[in-house]
């Protein structure tokens, strides 16, 4: 799946403050074999304004990219285990002014189900 949008707000204000203008995202998911899966997906969204107070003034915040892989295994039709890493390229963007996302994570583990 790939989604591209673009947004344009109308506000009150002076800007939509943390609102992207262009959001492009893509997904897929495999089944490599009878047991292994794979997803990766892919996130990109900029032009985010934000009002810095210090300053008094308006500032773009930068872009952000995020691409997020996980892998599972399946044991038996009851227990799998699995490995997610998200934002592998550790991209430090800000969702929110001065807030940056987390870097490199990583998180694995094991499902049952009964």
């Amino acid at each position: 799946m790939i989604r591209g949008d673009v947004y344009a707000y109308s506000t009150d204000i002076q800007e939509a403050w943390h609102r992207p203008t262009y959001k492009v995202m893509g997904e897929t998911s495999v089944n490599v074999s009878q047991k292994f899966l794979l997803d990766v997906n892919l996130i990109s969204q900029g032009g985010m304004k934000a009002f810095d107070p210090v300053a008094d003034a308006q500032v773009e915040l930068d872009p952000a990219f995020d691409l997020n892989v996980r892998t599972e295994y399946l044991i038996s039709e009851t227990i799998s285990i699995f490995a997610r890493f998200n934002n592998i390229t550790s991209n430090q963007y800000p969702l929110f002014f001065n807030y940056p996302v987390r870097g490199f994570q990583a998180l694995g583990g094991f499902t049952w189900s009964f």
